[in-house]
């Protein structure tokens, strides 16, 4: 979300709440199991300048100064048309709904000028008093479950993760603020400035803090096709990633990965069912990367692809810092 959208999403939907003593602590806000079904993308900016710094002194937050929230990003449109509900992180009262903005992000029709007056999307706003609101943006059209005036109950559902406003993928950009001023959730309001840990002052309950480790890069999801694919394709999710045609011509393996820094090297590999080499892609990267799509892929050269697991592995080495996840992956039943 760009912060002309999200300006704009605060002019809309800032306000205040009822009286409560304290910050509100809060419980994870996405029903959903970090680091297999989500994970965080994008954490609130602490650099006053121009630059950006997320709270670990990394740069996995907003690809503009001043990102104010925290984006959970969910695997694909697949697990959105399931449903992925959205709870409120604690108890409060519903202060403003906006629905009605399609799940289409910036793939619909409005140019992205146009999206940045409802960048937010769908979206809600709690009050937990003494100043304390939450926000949740990009919410699935129709998934509202609440409305102005109504008190939830920590961890109530309150809509589903969408894809509504100025996004590319399906993800809840959740905001804490106070005052109507943006506090990050991993550090709360009490850290000394320059510092480069949570301290000891973090909303997010313990549980959650223990859930959410920082990660300076994130290999986001990868799959298999039968045939050239490309980001938009993937997170669509029509199709199964680890399935791929038994006949088809070539077999494609392709990962997701964000917060990719120039010089990183990045590896792809396939091993069949006899654990050789099916596929591979190895080299650095050039340049930093918000969102990298990346591929490896094999010619078909038998009259089928042999029955059996095929392994996928992306590595990501930063340094002396390496990261690896693995995908299985079979052919469809049948011949060629």
């Amino acid at each position: 979300m760009s912060r002309v959208a999200l300006l704009a999403a605060a002019a809309i939907l800032a306000t205040g709440g009822a009286a409560w003593a304290d910050a509100p602590s809060l419980g994870l806000p996405v029903d959903c199991t970090p680091g297999e079904g989500c994970a965080v993308v994008k954490y609130m900016d602490h650099e006053p300048g121009p630059g950006i710094r997320d709270y670990a002194c990394g740069t996995m937050t907003g690809g503009e100064n001043d990102y104010p929230g925290t984006s959970i990003a969910i695997r694909d449109m697949a697990a959105m048309r399931k449903g992925v509900a959205v709870r409120a992180a604690a108890a409060g009262t519903v202060l403003r709904t906006r629905e009605g903005v399609p799940d289409t992000g910036v793939y619909g029709p409005e140019s992205r000028a146009e999206l940045s007056a409802k960048g937010c999307g769908n979206a809600v706003v709690l009050g937990h008093g003494e100043g304390w609101t939450t926000v949740y943006c990009h919410l699935r059209e129709g998934s509202l479950r609440v409305q102005p005036g109504q008190a939830v109950r920590a961890g109530e559902p309150i809509a589903q993760v969408g894809l509504s406003g100025l996004t590319e993928l399906p993800h809840l950009h959740f905001q804490v603020r106070h005052n109507d001023k943006p506090v990050d959730p991993f550090t709360g309001e009490g850290r000394a400035p320059g510092s480069c840990a949570a301290g000891d002052t973090p909303l997010w309950r313990t549980d959650v803090l223990a859930a959410l480790p920082y990660r300076p890069v994130v290999l986001r999801a990868s799959g298999f096709a039968g045939g050239p694919i490309d980001a938009r394709t993937a997170r669509e999710a029509r199709t199964s990633p680890n399935r791929f045609g038994a006949c088809a011509p070539a077999l494609h393996f392709w990962s997701e990965i964000i917060g990719v820094k120039a010089g990183d090297r990045v590896s792809l590999r396939v091993t069949g069912p006899d654990g050789r080499t099916v596929a591979e892609n190895t080299g650095r990267v050039d340049r930093d990367y918000a969102q990298l799509f990346v591929q490896a892929q094999a010619p078909r050269r038998g009259a089928d692809w042999p029955e059996g697991v095929y392994r996928g592995t992306v590595q990501l080495t930063r340094g002396t810092d390496s990261f690896t996840t693995s995908t299985s992956g079979r052919p469809e039943p049948g011949g060629c």
